[in-house]
């Protein structure tokens, strides 16, 4: 039997200047996703949580690095809280925000990549139980790894 997915009519929300990236989480330690959206015209990531009916409500807007381009989610602190990390392409980092469980977050904090990063995942790379960062740079033609501590 063929799967028919189909889906209704959009609904929007507004966020910052040219949203470029979204990804979901548990940002505020209940049992429904939330949206964390980069916007790279005005470096900052918007938070919206689920309100469990396919709706949202904007928790805030956290500052990032120049131009971010790219977002993922996971708990890189081990605290099983969701946190954030963007991919900044105008300066050439990621921001490390690390989530409060109640929707909001610590300020981020950057660390330098290659030039002109493009993308980002996360993983256990050195197998030590702690999340790792691979970043693809674009100018350098190279990955980058980021180890956890």
């Amino acid at each position: 039997v063929p799967c028919v997915n189909t889906f209704g009519s959009s609904t929007t929300f507004a966020t910052g200047s040219r949203p470029v990236s979204i990804t979901s989480g548990y940002f505020d330690s209940d049992t429904v996703l939330d949206l964390a959206i980069v916007n790279s015209g005005s470096n900052n990531v918007d938070v919206f949580l689920g309100n469990g009916d396919g709706t949202f409500r904007s928790q805030g807007t956290n500052t990032v690095g120049t131009n971010p381009s790219f977002v993922i989610t996971n708990s890189f602190n081990n605290d099983n809280i969701s946190d954030v990390v963007t991919v900044n392409v105008g300066s050439n980092t990621v921001s490390v925000l690390l989530g409060n469980g109640n929707g909001t977050f610590q300020t981020a904090k950057p660390y330098n990549t290659g030039p002109n990063p493009t993308s980002v995942t996360s993983g256990d790379f050195n197998s030590d139980a702690i999340q790792d960062l691979a970043v693809t740079n674009a100018d350098s033609d190279t990955v980058g790894i980021l180890l956890g501590n």
